[in-house]
């Protein structure tokens, strides 16, 4: 499946509001508004957007948790949630950190967002959510971001 166009889904993302007691309430809302397939296109391009910052200079730049080498505990699943914060900060943010990896968030996350397509797809629907994206974004998944 095609992801969201990027200007519906950094739309959708723009809506997060990291210091809201629901930061995800409006972007779930909008998102709500789209069709199921759009809901699943959003699923596509956030996997997309976490596939890329998967490498071993970003984990490196995370603060205290970053990745040093094999033999040092690393926690993949706090890197996951680290990139997932890269993106809730928005489009601007997203593609600085990008290009400079020594800018990721440090010692900060946001797992919520891994949420936001299945809630909203479930509360729509009353289906199960069972939709898997093409690129997987679970850490280490990005060989060529790993070499």
């Amino acid at each position: 499946m095609s992801p969201l166009p990027s200007k519906a889904f950094w739309e959708i993302i723009s809506l997060i509001d990291l210091e809201a007691d629901d930061p995800l309430e409006k972007a779930r809302d909008k998102l709500a508004f789209t069709t199921e397939k759009q809901i699943k296109q959003f699923e596509e391009a956030l996997a997309q957007t976490l596939y890329k910052l998967d490498t071993e200079k970003h984990a490196r730049s995370i603060g205290e948790a970053a990745y040093v080498d094999e033999e040092t505990f690393f926690s993949p699943d706090f890197f996951l949630y680290a990139r997932c914060l890269a993106v809730a900060k928005g489009k601007d943010f997203y593609e600085h950190v990008v290009k400079h990896p020594e800018t990721m968030p440090k010692d900060d996350e946001f797992e919520e967002l891994l949420t936001l397509a299945a809630e909203t797809f479930e509360e729509k629907t009353d289906d199960e959510w069972n939709y898997v994206p093409s690129k997987d974004y679970e850490t280490f998944s990005n060989e060529r971001g790993w070499r």
